[in-house]
């Protein structure tokens, strides 16, 4: 099950990160007042909160299964021994690299449109929490 989540979110990031750049060459970041991307950008926001939580959901999974705290403190304390498989391990390991880069992708977006969107920024600094975790 773990697997087949963090397969499915790096699909997802995949998807999203070419629809948006296929977006920007249709539109352009010249029109970006327009109201059909002024739309589009609302839009876009909503699709990054909607990855970032899926993100979220499939990394504290995959830190429960590494035996990792799943709160979101600091400390890496271990509550039971590591049960994933080399698979899993190395799936864990993309999936956060990926993550990684498509949040700096999604930040270069918002200051590139001059989007603050609080709750996404509250739900990433989650996201990189549970990164750091899987470091």
């Amino acid at each position: 099950q773990s697997c087949e989540l963090l397969t499915k979110i790096m699909n997802r990031i995949e998807n999203e990160v070419k629809e948006l750049i296929d977006r920007d060459i249709h539109f352009g970041v010249s029109h970006q007042n327009s109201r059909k991307v002024a739309y589009f950008r609302r839009k876009d926001v909503q699709c990054f909160s909607d990855v970032i939580n899926e993100c979220e959901t499939a990394l504290k999974l995959s830190c429960e299964r590494a035996g990792v705290s799943s709160e979101y403190d600091a400390s890496l304390h271990a509550l039971q021994p590591d049960s994933r498989s080399a698979v899993e391990c190395c799936l864990g390991e993309d999936a956060r690299e990926m993550c990684v880069h498509f949040i700096d992708f999604l930040n270069e977006k918002l200051e590139l449109y001059k989007i603050e969107e609080e709750g996404l920024a509250i739900a990433t600094e989650k996201l990189l929490l549970w990164l750091n975790k899987l470091q």
